[in-house]
């Protein structure tokens, strides 16, 4: 089966099996006995030269791996045996505040932990979320103390909330707590995050002066990532609308800006393309302060921009196989519980496979200002998330397809203007203000869109019909990265035609 296969169809099977396996790793049982099997197997392949025996040993040593890491992690928190009492503790914070509705949460790196019994001190003892009132002023790098309860999250509904906290490492909270003291104000973390936060804050402020509102809270979301809470209504409308995506920095987001700033420097030649983008790259990183969430989109919407702008599909394949590889061995946690890897993945997946073929299909759309280019990317992407929302939230917006076809392209101009607008109030507010009309008048066309799209219900998915368009999905992406016969009537011919 494997002998005629090509040198980079046995990378795609490796990567593939080392990524299956870690993601199967979720819970530690058995670790001696995958381990041994997994060792036997990598001695068989060598000694056999059979590259079945490599693949499933890679299966096996990245379940190990998967089930070692989790693991690992759970023994060096210190904090379990403080479960569930009243504690004193000091520490870091080591991200930017999220804004919720009605409170505030900050990860806090411990320090020190003082129960009923003991007290620990140590440099890294473990992290917890603090969920604190909104009219705290905690920032990142501050150092802190705190009386409260060390609770395990509650899970919700259907969201798996102890799952969602374990990508951070975190495995307890503290509620409301007593006696919080800012002991050193932004004298921890790290100093290029706490430039950036300076940085950040007062490019805010200035959008603030130039925007009304929501316009600026918008465009802070949008272009800073930025998790503001809008109105209500408001942000029930973008979720109606299958526009909630916008309202942060994304790999999708960053994908359609790099786009979009390729075609304005396409004439002026590569070199001039491929350094823009890293600049675009940097800024975002940099302002957002170098979230594991912005860096993975930065990671997907680099290589997605690079295979749309290149025409190099069939290439990009490894390239997303091996980041994903990459990303499940230095973080397991992240590929076995965060749903935002997921839709990164899939979504990029989709584009790489799904743009080629509707370039085709769609051939009948001009290709002036990149329209069947840009419609064939959202249309692969809202596809290929279909199932993962489905499973996760249990619906799914029926007009989403036509509301992001409306408004993706509006977003480089809401993010191009807006910057120019955060960045002209330094030079003159009259300025900022020629700046901010346009950037005004494609937030309100997006508002208009998400609150037109947002009368319309969601569509409820029966589980059925997940597990019906998931196994399509997965299929499809099988057959699109390993089947020659689609790689020669649709990658090769696309980057011929580029």
């Amino acid at each position: 089966m494997f002998k005629n296969l090509r040198k980079s169809e046995k990378l795609r099977f490796a990567l593939l099996a080392i990524f299956l396996g870690i993601f199967c790793g979720r819970a530690p049982f058995f670790m001696g006995v995958f381990l041994f099997f997994g060792g036997l197997f990598f001695w068989f392949a060598i000694f056999f030269k059979q590259f079945w025996f490599l693949i499933l040993s890679f299966v096996l040593l990245g379940i190990f791996w998967g089930q070692f890491y989790t693991l690992r992690l759970k023994q060096s928190d210190f904090l379990i045996v403080f479960s569930n009492e009243i504690v004193e503790i000091e520490g870091e914070v080591v991200n930017f505040p999220e804004i919720r509705r009605k409170d505030m949460t900050v990860r806090l790196q411990v320090r020190k932990i003082k129960g009923k019994t003991q007290k620990i001190e140590g440099a890294s003892l473990g992290k917890i979320l603090l969920i604190v009132s909104k009219k705290e002023t905690i920032n990142y790098g501050d150092k802190i103390f705190l009386i409260g309860k060390l609770e395990l999250p509650r899970s919700f509904s259907s969201f798996d909330y102890q799952a969602f906290l374990l990508k951070f490492g975190i495995f307890f909270l503290v509620r409301q707590p007593q006696n919080l003291q800012i002991l050193e104000k932004g004298t921890g973390g790290n100093f290029f995050v706490l430039q950036a936060k300076k940085l950040r804050d007062i490019f805010s402020q200035n959008l603030q002066k130039v925007l009304p509102l929501p316009h600026s809270q918008i465009s802070e979301g949008v272009l800073l990532g930025e998790k503001k809470k809008l109105p209500k209504k408001i942000e029930q409308d973008f979720k109606n609308s299958g526009l909630q995506h916008l309202l942060v920095v994304s790999g999708f987001n960053v994908t359609i800006l790099l786009i979009f700033v390729s075609i304005l420097l396409r004439n002026a030649g590569r070199f001039f393309v491929f350094f823009g983008s890293i600049f675009l790259l940097l800024f975002f990183v940099f302002m957002v302060g170098f979230e594991p969430s912005i860096l993975r989109a930065a990671l997907f919407g680099s290589i997605l921009s690079v295979a749309i702008l290149m025409g190099r599909f069939s290439d990009s394949r490894n390239f997303i196989f091996l980041t994903a590889a990459i990303l499940a061995l230095f973080s397991p946690i992240m590929i076995q519980s965060d749903i935002g890897f997921f839709l990164s993945f899939a979504a990029t997946m989709g584009i790489i496979l799904g743009v080629p073929m509707l370039q085709k299909l769609l051939i009948f759309l001009p290709q002036r200002m990149e329209i069947r280019t840009i419609l064939s990317v959202i249309i692969s992407a809202q596809v290929s998330v279909f199932p993962i929302l489905g499973f996760y939230f249990g619906q799914f917006p029926v007009v989403g397809f036509m509301a992001n076809i409306l408004t993706e392209p509006l977003i480089p101009l809401v993010m191009l203007f807006s910057f120019l607008a955060g960045v002209s109030v330094f030079l003159s507010e009259v300025v900022a203000q020629l700046f901010a009309i346009p950037a005004y008048v494609s937030l309100e066309i997006l508002l208009l869109v998400a609150q037109y799209f947002g009368q319309f219900r969601v569509l409820v998915i029966p589980k059925n019909m997940v597990l019906f368009s998931g196994t399509i999905i997965c299929f499809f992406f099988l057959w699109g990265s390993f089947s020659r016969k689609f790689q020669e009537k649709f990658l090769e011919k696309n980057e011929e035609d580029s």
